[in-house]
């Protein structure tokens, strides 16, 4: 727990590793059995997003590159809930 602000965000990075991050990398081994995989990691911790910030920080949250990939598509800037 000392490694996080918060027991929210020790309990969010424990929820996106375990159903995100894992099930990445196997579908990552899987597809490179066919072709070419090229993973990349966001590691924004400001970038903006499509939703409203809960009690914790987002940092590089799921779909957060959308707005690098997509110019026009329109991500809010963040906006905490405390």
């Amino acid at each position: 727990m000392s490694a996080f602000d918060s027991p929210s965000e020790a309990f969010a990075t424990i929820m996106s590793d375990a159903s995100l991050i894992s099930a990445e990398r196997d579908c990552q081994r899987t597809m490179s059995r066919f072709t070419l995989v090229y993973p990349y990691l966001l590691d924004v911790p400001d970038s903006p997003i499509a939703m409203a910030a809960p009690s914790f920080p987002y940092k590089s949250a799921h779909t957060a590159d959308l707005s690098y990939l997509f110019p026009p598509f329109r991500a809010r800037p963040r906006r905490s809930r405390r």
